[in-house]
This record gives structure tokens, C-alpha cells and sequence, in this order.
């Protein structure tokens, strides 16, 4: 099933009940094998495997896109508990070097 607004290139091979959603853009002598899932908005540069569930552009697996929005609400956090971090090693540092 294709939803609308995707641009498929001219040799792209698709095979059996692959599920491409709305506004993607699939380029030239690629593959997409059966049952495979494209998400919304994605952009996809690379043959796709069969079963396989891809998202955004460039592409990545389900799990990975999953696992990146999950830690991307986090960044404010973890870039000021690296940067404390990154603190404390520097005094440890300093205070090493007077030893």
C-alpha cells in the first residue's frame, strides 16, 4: 500500500505487502523487501530488508528511532550532568597536579 504524496524513482523494486506512508521519497535502484514498513516524511537512500520498519530521513530502524526520541527529551539534563561532570574532573585534575 502506497499513501499519498510518495515519489518512488524509476527502478525501485517493491515487493509484497510493504506499507509506504504519506510524503516519502524512495531513491534510485533500490530495494524494498516484503512486509517491510516505511514511516511518514522518511527519506530512503538504502534497499530495505523484508520485515524491516524504517523511519525519517535518512532512514533508521524502529528500535533506534525509538530509543533516540526517548533520550532527546532527556539532552537538557544530560548535557548539565555532563558538563558538572566535566567540572569536577577538571578541579580533580588541578587539584592532582598540586600533590
Amino acid at each position: 500500500m502506497i499513501i499519498a504524496l510518495t515519489g518512488v524513482a524509476g527502478s525501485v523494486t517493491i515487493g509484497r505487502q510493504v506499507l509506504i506512508a504519506g510524503q516519502v521519497g524512495i531513491g534510485d535502484h533500490l530495494e524494498i523487501g516484503d512486509g517491510a514498513v516505511i514511516g511518514p516524511k522518511a527519506g530512503v537512500a538504502k534497499s530495505i530488508g523484508a520485515g524491516e520498519i524504517v523511519l525519517v530521513a535518512p532512514t533508521m530502524p524502529y528500535r533506534d528511532y525509538m530509543r533516540c526520541s526517548a533520550l532527546f527529551a532527556k539532552l537538557p539534563e544530560l548535557v548539565e550532568r555532563i558538563r558538572r561532570l566535566e567540572r569536577r574532573l577538571q578541579e580533580q585534575k588541578g587539584f592532582d597536579e598540586v600533590k
